[in-house]
């Protein structure tokens, strides 16, 4: 089941300023991550006039299971959770007011790069989990950066109005 689609595909060159700084903080919080090198994500949230920033990272334990890792998307969402809805967490039903994400995949180091980035882009559209959870907490809008023809792109992805009910 798919929560978004995908409604605008854009090169690099004509990205709006905001997106473009957006894309590029999580591509700073992506450097941070403890993933191997093409496995590096970051990502940022517009929630309530806020910025909150993450990566995703390995967790040696939560509960009873090892060696699993934390999504950046949901560490994102955590953090503002935790900061504006108390007695909210990904499981609660809380809808909150409409928000942005954006989604970074570093790649290789690459030479002859505009001077705010240093690194590839690689495809970093949320998976079908994370989406479930963004969608659930009325993030209404995704960017992610994409490649294609061999050309790295940001890509907007919207709620698909068909799932207009609360997915549980």
């Amino acid at each position: 089941m798919y929560f978004y689609n995908v409604v605008s595909t854009i090169p690099f060159d004509k990205v709006s300023n905001k997106i473009l700084k957006q894309v590029s903080m999580a591509a700073t919080i992506a450097e941070e991550s403890d993933f191997d090198s093409s496995k590096r994500l970051g990502a940022s949230l517009e929630y309530k006039g806020y910025y909150f920033y993450g990566s995703n990272s390995h967790r040696n334990r939560v509960g009873k299971i090892d060696c699993i890792s934390l999504h950046a998307e949901v560490n994102v969402l955590t953090k503002a959770l935790k900061k504006f809805e108390k007695n909210a967490n990904l499981k609660s039903k809380t809808k909150l007011p409409p928000s942005t994400m954006y989604v970074v995949r570093l790649m290789r180091k690459k030479e002859n790069l505009p001077s705010y980035r240093s690194y590839f882009f690689g495809i970093s559209k949320p998976c079908a989990d994370c989406q479930k959870k963004l969608y659930n907490f009325n993030v209404t809008r995704i960017f992610y950066t994409d490649i294609k023809d061999g050309r790295e792109v940001i890509c907007e992805m919207k709620i698909n109005k068909r799932n207009s009910k609360d997915i549980s």
